[in-house]
């Protein structure tokens, strides 16, 4: 596969989202996402195996995150920080209050990207990029300073981006958003131990495993982050999610179907194995 560097996943991610706008049920629409994955995105996903069955959890995760983030703003988040935003394009497409604030956080190379493919193009919110690598702390914390950020209540967002982080750089980024005082949500996706368990049957056959391996998938999550000060308020289980949009392999329809009324205890293991967390930050956040 063509992905030389971790954030080469962004264009694959891209070319799935530009497949489902195609459809005449599509759950989302983003005009903008086949510029944005470009033939690379295209390569990658022609190249890559079970590409199927990992293309409906990626656009299931964008749709459930489009409906958590308004949802979100709707509540009073008045800023939006997209930490490792890569090629999302959330404020050109979601149909945003013009008051909103939101900045696009990602490295050199995939901001230089970003500005390219957005040229010419109007945001539905007040937008701008930042550049940073949000994995060093000194970056962060100058992200997070940038003019502008914390004036308001921020939601955080993170897609994509945790799975790849070792685990004690999500504890150093979990407590580095505990300390920003403007910061009151982070909304992540997330994948258990047993996902990285079962997918480390195909990932690893992929080339991308030396380049972009899974390697944060917590056995307790929401003990995990509560540790760190922050508190789970909502939970959306990409599997269930799947089945409420209709985009559900056929396995997880059978299990959702027949097999999961009579493995009440395995029910709730499997539904959390891949899933968007919505966290409300909590003081007092116990050392790590």
């Amino acid at each position: 596969m063509s992905i030389a560097h971790v954030s080469d996943t962004a264009h694959w991610v891209a070319m799935y989202r530009a497949s489902e706008s195609d459809r005449v049920d599509a759950l989302f629409d983003d005009p903008y996402a086949r510029r944005m994955a470009g033939d690379l995105g295209a390569s990658i996903a022609r190249e890559a195996l079970h590409g199927d069955a990992i293309a409906w959890g990626v656009i299931v995760r964008t749709a459930v995150m489009d409906e958590m983030i308004l949802g979100c703003i709707e509540q009073g988040a008045t800023q939006v920080v997209n930490l490792g935003a890569g090629l999302d394009t959330r404020a050109f497409r979601l149909n945003l209050p013009s008051s909103v604030r939101w900045f696009d956080v990602d490295l050199p190379r995939v901001v230089t990207h970003r500005r390219a493919c957005l040229k010419g193009l109007k945001p539905r919110c007040q937008h701008a990029h930042v550049v940073a690598d949000v994995t060093d702390t000194s970056e962060l914390k100058r992200a997070l300073s940038t003019p502008g950020i914390g004036d308001g209540k921020v939601l955080v967002v993170c897609e994509g981006l945790l799975v790849y982080l070792k685990p004690d750089q999500v504890v150093t980024l979990a407590t580095n958003l505990n300390s920003a005082t403007a910061v009151r949500w982070w909304l992540t996706d997330v994948v258990s131990h047993m996902m990285l368990c079962m997918m480390g049957s195909k990932w690893p056959t992929n080339e991308a495993a030396a380049t972009a391996p899974f390697q944060f998938a917590p056995r307790d999550c929401v003990g995990f982050f509560e540790r760190l000060g922050w508190r789970e308020e909502a939970f959306r289980s990409i599997l269930d999610e799947a089945v409420r949009l209709q985009r559900a392999p056929p396995m997880i329809q059978w299990w959702s179907a027949f097999a999961a009324p009579w493995w009440p205890g395995a029910r709730e293991n499997v539904r959390r194995m891949s899933g968007v967390v919505l966290m409300r930050k909590e003081h007092g956040a116990i050392a790590v």
